[in-house]
């Protein structure tokens, strides 16, 4: 399998959302024009909080922000009309049962591509690290949102310790921080990506169905185990 364009990240960001946009259109629907914001679509949070918006979430919605079929399937990337803020933090991500929410710290609104927090599960007042920067975080979640669409091979279900150790040395890891919640690793190949969570739970999402065929087998005879009810 061909390598990830994921593995070797650029610091550009107008590279990083290049390559979003090329990975959009190999996983999804081409983009158009009106699949996304624009600067007047967020003048309520700027009016009502006396915010000003980063460019880095300005220019993520600007590609793709209404696209509910990339973004919304489980967890939900909100509409600049409900965005608020929480604790000091401008939410803009809500988790599909709202056990956590994810932010830009209000302190660093100025900055072009602001760090992302996550509200901490144990501690709700307490937010954690989830990336440093927001354009890291959009090609973190493109690749989290994945397994969510129907459109896709994917499966998901137990691993055995052992089974999530081979996986791992078999694919290449990818260059996110492990998320304070629920703990996702993530590795891959440009047609493939796994996910393990920090328990037995782990996701397989496949772009080709005999890449998808030959990788499922790999973890049956390993001793992963299904679980049908996870699916959307």
């Amino acid at each position: 399998m061909k390598p990830s364009p994921f593995i070797d990240l650029s610091a550009d960001r107008n590279k990083r959302w290049e390559l979003l946009r090329t990975e959009i259109e190999r996983w999804f629907d081409s983009l158009a024009p009106t699949d996304g914001y624009v600067a007047v679509d967020f003048g309520s949070i700027s009016e009502t909080l006396g915010l000003t918006v980063p460019q880095a979430l300005l220019e993520w919605y600007a590609i793709s922000g209404r696209r509910e079929d990339i973004w919304s399937v489980q967890d939900e990337l909100l509409p600049p009309d409900r965005l608020t803020v929480v604790d000091d933090y401008l939410v803009f991500c809500v988790e599909n049962q709202a056990v956590v929410s994810w932010g830009i710290p209000v302190d660093r609104m100025a900055d072009l591509d602001p760090p992302v927090y996550v509200q901490s599960v144990d501690e709700p007042s307490s937010w954690l690290l989830e990336e440093d920067t927001l354009s890291l975080f959009a090609l973190r979640w493109f690749v989290y949102c994945l397994k969510w669409s129907a459109r896709h091979y994917w499966m998901c279900g137990y691993f055995p310790s052992h089974a999530i150790q081979e996986m791992a040395s078999r694919f290449p890891r990818l260059p996110f921080r492990e998320t304070p919640w629920p703990g996702s690793r993530f590795y891959g190949y440009k047609d493939a990506i796994m996910e393990f969570d920090g328990s037995d739970h782990g996701y397989l999402t496949c772009l080709d169905q005999s890449d998808y065929e030959t990788i499922r087998t790999q973890c049956i005879e390993l001793g992963f185990e299904e679980n049908a009810n996870w699916a959307t």
